[in-house]
């Protein structure tokens, strides 16, 4: 099965020897190139299809660069649109990681870089990796982490503990009894349990406030 990346690696061989053949001017050889097509055509899911079938409605199909070129400027050239639709029903085979080249299939968007790639292919350059097999690629290195901060302090410092929770201080509730004989709160007393009771209240809804707020611009 593909992965959200990958193209089928012995194809996009062959595509990268077509982009250079047209590059320099060369003569393509008509049945080779012609194959190459259709057998893309057929491995590309029908959404691909769809969408190869609108670039080439309006292009002559009989010359066999037309699906190697945009036609407009930030297009994604046609043999790429089948190249990256391969369906994921047929048989595995090795393939080769695009995203190098900001290619990102699952962001239709991002597709014009493939015609970076074509520029690439038609200027002879090729993935190292294809033609020298004892090379590793190795991805590039973390950069050193500084043992000291600005400041000249060690990072290895350690960092001040949290400060404890405030905690309010308790409210005296004054008992009253009035002329029945009723025991009741001061209205003093009420008056300050109410307004912690209000400002806890608005701190919790300042809280989540700010926590939504931070979701909606971070987009976590």
């Amino acid at each position: 099965m593909a992965t959200i990346n990958g193209v089928a690696e012995d194809h996009l061989q062959i595509a990268a020897e077509v982009f250079e053949i047209i590059e320099q001017g060369r003569e393509l050889p008509t049945e080779n190139v012609q194959w190459f097509v259709d057998a893309a055509y057929q491995d590309a899911t029908d959404k691909g299809r769809g969408l190869y079938d609108m670039q080439m409605a309006f292009r002559d199909r009989k010359d066999l660069t037309a699906p190697f070129k945009a036609a407009t400027k930030g297009e994604v050239i046609p043999i790429f649109t089948l190249l990256f639709s391969r369906r994921d029903d047929l048989e595995s085979e090795p393939f080769y990681d695009v995203a190098q080249w900001g290619v990102t299939l699952s962001d239709a968007a991002t597709w014009v870089n493939a015609n970076k790639l074509a520029e690439e292919f038609g200027k002879g350059n090729r993935p190292r990796e294809w033609f020298d097999p004892d090379y590793q690629k190795v991805g590039p290195e973390p950069p050193p982490e500084d043992d000291e901060d600005e400041d000249g302090e060690s990072a290895d410092k350690p960092k001040p503990a949290k400060p404890p929770a405030m905690v309010p201080d308790p409210v005296d509730r004054e008992l009253v009894v009035d002329d029945s004989g009723a025991v009741q709160v001061s209205d003093q007393a009420l008056f300050e349990e109410k307004a912690y009771l209000i400002g806890a209240g608005l701190t919790a809804a300042t809280g989540i406030l700010g926590f939504i707020a931070y979701k909606l611009i971070t987009g976590k």
